[in-house]
């Protein structure tokens, strides 16, 4: 293991993400879309976006 030293503001995690196993319908219709997630690597801090 290498020890990992978070500076604030420096580092953020980013990426889309599909979910291939879970089906949403908008009234009966699926809904094709993509996962956008951000991370700060210090706080936690996190944000999510549906595309």
């Amino acid at each position: 293991m290498f020890k990992q030293e978070q500076i604030p503001g420096v580092m953020g995690v980013s990426d889309f993400t599909e979910l291939k196993q879970t089906t949403i319908t908008i009234r009966g219709k699926p809904f094709e879309h993509l996962l956008y997630h951000y991370r700060l690597a210090y706080s936690g801090w996190q944000y999510i976006q549906i595309f």
